[in-house]
């Protein structure tokens, strides 16, 4: 019987999709800026992240290049979250599909790892976010 029980919990905990866990240190509205050393443009940028675990999305804007869209929970570990951006707008200013690894660092900072699209070994960009009060 308790393997039974044991079995149950494991195929339940294993059944939970990603998105419906909560990354309870990212949530809320973060403000920061992103920095890319090999951009021919605009090496560095404005982020704003919205996260809610109520609300199951991440909403990211990066307003100094008109594009933004949502990030998809990928991968959840105890300080560090990964995802997927989709670009809802301005494709042609930022590039769709990245890989980011957001590390937690204490209650006020996150960092972020920008992977490259088509090689998701090489970091291309960072940015450090700040917590703000209240929503972006």
């Amino acid at each position: 019987m308790k393997k039974l029980i044991v079995f149950a919990c494991l195929l339940l905990a294993l059944s939970s999709p990603l998105g419906a866990q909560k990354i309870k240190w990212l949530e809320g509205s973060w403000l920061g800026d992103g920095y890319q050393p090999n951009a021919s443009s605009f090496p560095y940028w404005d982020i704003q992240l919205y996260y809610s675990s109520k609300e199951k999305t991440i909403s990211i804007i990066y307003p100094s290049l008109n594009c933004g869209g949502k990030w998809t929970l990928l991968k959840n570990e105890k300080n560090k979250a990964t995802f997927r951006e989709n670009l809802d707008y301005g494709f042609d200013k930022c590039g769709n599909g990245g890989t980011l690894v957001v590390s937690y660092i204490d209650t006020k900072y996150i960092m972020i790892a920008y992977y490259d699209p088509f090689d998701h070994t090489t970091v291309i960009a960072t940015g450090l976010l700040k917590k703000k009060q209240g929503n972006i």
